[in-house]
């Protein structure tokens, strides 16, 4: 048995190789292979014999109560629909034993076209046995109860703390975990702007000695929000991040590995429903599972040490763009996709204009950046005092910004169009001594009923200001 995806040889024998359990299934949701790794659990020779019975290897209801069948389909419609998918699942083996597994899916597009979901599958047996052991384990417990209200007691007094004091007992809070846990790093991420774009910087650090001897992460090293995109979703839906280093992408394996982590565990940092960062425990002398108490400590603690930082500075550094103060593009995605989706269920429309400046590049490259920085500033200014009071506007990327219009008519979208556009274009621009003509490109669009989303109205805007800049620009288009 195979398909398109493990026909290469030494693709499969990659697959085969993995040490977490593997199937893989088609878009019609039927499984169409999985590797040795798989084979050898289940006590199985041949693939055939799996694929037939796949539905057999379950228990009849999962633990939410749902048939394992019906509950397998949800999960990966789910997941060809999402891109992705993340579940806990239960499996029962040839000789009646129970797996629990965590799955985690992805989907992949092959050359034909058609694309597959590839389900990673983790043995959580390991875990499961340690949680059972825990509860005979009364002193361990008791242990870990102190801990952790000395952890409250820390992150407590941080909201008392005056400002020369936060840091210290922020460490010291810090430490507390670290050592409790007996773990090697406890780190901060809180989210800053570099360069127009969200980061993860590295904010404050405590280490073991052992974490001392190893390759230390430096104050300051950031990772860009875009290419750790799984963890932001997974973080804005509040999940947890607990993981071995083997079992990340290779990308994130190799950027960890070489701070000698092996095991690591995110948690979160929200305020109000809002990601301020994200706190990192991390192990470097072995692999290790934290049990269900020891993340009931951590996640605890990430509550406290998010609670710290101010929830309005916050707010402006994740949903407004730095150099225009216009709402960024994650504002629009997540604030105005609720909007749209209001519009939606209550029948209202919604519409919304899209534009560029016409020539930007030009701008930079005849007059520099700190020139065209200012061009951003002065049309997002005009823009925003020709618009009502409380009208959206959000840099989308680069020179692209989008006006949204809940409530308003395609017809009037198209007339506030116009009338912006006359408006750029009608007075020169007064920059450092030089006088700029400058002209925008609009794109306007309103919710159909074939618009599931708001990335499908904003589609039909950009196809739309393609057409405006197709046309000669500083003009207006409607989708």
């Amino acid at each position: 048995m195979s398909n398109l995806l493990t026909s290469n040889t030494l693709t499969q024998s990659i697959i085969d190789a993995s040490p977490m359990m593997i199937t893989i299934m088609d878009e019609s949701l039927n499984i169409i292979d999985c590797n040795q790794r798989l084979l050898d659990t289940f006590d199985i020779k041949a693939k055939e014999e799996f694929i037939s019975r796949f539905y057999e290897f379950s228990v009849e209801t999962q633990p939410d109560g749902k048939n394992s069948t019906i509950a397998y389909y949800e999960l990966m419609a789910k997941g060809f629909a999402e891109g992705s998918v993340r579940g806990d699942w239960i499996h029962r083996l040839p000789s009646k034993e129970e797996l629990p597994v965590q799955l985690h899916g992805e989907c992949i597009s092959l050359e034909n076209g058609k694309r597959v979901m590839v389900n990673y599958l983790r043995d959580m047996r390991e875990v499961h046995h340690a949680k059972r052991r825990a509860k005979t384990a009364r002193e361990a417990l008791e242990y870990r109860g102190r801990l952790l209200s000395a952890v409250i007691e820390s992150a407590e007094s941080l909201l008392t703390a005056n400002h020369g004091e936060t840091l210290g007992v922020l460490v010291k809070g810090m430490e507390i975990v670290g050592r409790s846990l007996d773990v090697d790093r406890v780190h901060i991420w809180r989210n800053e702007l570099i360069d127009d774009e969200l980061h993860f910087v590295l904010q404050y650090s405590w280490l073991s000695e052992t974490g001392k001897e190893k390759t230390k992460m430096p104050k300051g090293l950031s990772i860009p929000h875009q290419s750790k995109a799984d963890w932001v979703k997974y973080f804005n839906k509040g999940e947890i991040i607990n993981t071995l280093i083997t079992e990340m992408s290779k990308e994130d394996a190799e950027f960890f590995d070489q701070y000698n982590i092996h095991s690591m565990v995110c948690v979160p940092m929200l305020l109000n429903n809002e990601l301020i960062g994200f706190y990192s425990v991390d192990e470097c002398k072995r692999e290790r599972v934290f049990t269900a108490d020891e993340m009931g400590m951590i996640t605890a603690a990430g509550l406290m040490f998010g609670s710290v930082f101010d929830r309005d500075e916050q707010h402006e550094l994740v949903f407004t763009d730095a150099l225009t103060g216009t709402r960024n593009r994650r504002y629009l995605m997540e604030t105005t996709q609720d909007e749209m989706m209001e519009a939606v269920y209550e029948g209202r429309p919604f519409s919304l204009i899209m534009f560029d400046i016409d020539f930007f590049k030009n701008i930079n490259d005849n007059h520099g950046h700190g020139v065209g920085d200012e061009v951003l500033k002065i049309i997002t200014a005009r823009v925003r005092n020709s618009l009502k009071q409380n009208t959206c506007i959000a840099r989308y990327g680069g020179e692209e910004f989008i006006v949204s219009l809940p409530d308003v008519t395609f017809e009037n979208a198209v007339k506030t169009a116009w009338r912006l556009n006359q408006m750029v274009a009608a007075s020169p621009f007064l920059v450092e001594g030089k006088t700029l003509n400058v002209t925008a490109s609009f794109g306007v669009s309103t919710r159909t009923s074939s618009c599931k989303s708001l990335m499908d109205v904003i589609n039909l805007a950009d196809k739309a200001l393609y057409r405006a800049k197709e046309a000669g620009r500083n003009t207006v288009k409607e989708a």
